[in-house]
């Protein structure tokens, strides 16, 4: 996201918590709720990250199923990564 890329992070937190209530998609929630979650993680937010992507990797799980694996192995690397900087 362009905002993240400059630093504008308040800003990309505001755009990001819009498009989650406007999301019209399952792929555009997905989307934001990883994009979101990054965002908590640049801005310090770890606990706050951690549990977006907890809600990301649930509901790719039942809203994907089996398609989104692939996608969510990474995740789940970052989010144990996340777990154990706040250990």
């Amino acid at each position: 996201m362009v905002y993240q890329a400059q630093g504008r992070l308040d800003e990309a937190e505001q755009l990001l918590l819009r498009l989650l209530e406007i999301a019209d998609d399952h792929t555009a929630t997905m989307d934001g709720l990883l994009a979101l979650a990054t965002t908590y993680e640049s801005l310090g937010r770890s606990q706050d990250a951690e549990q977006l992507l907890r809600q990301a990797i649930e509901f790719g799980n039942n809203n994907f199923g089996s398609k989104v694996s692939s996608r969510l192995l990474p995740l789940i690397g970052w989010a144990y990564s996340i777990y154990m900087e706040g250990s």
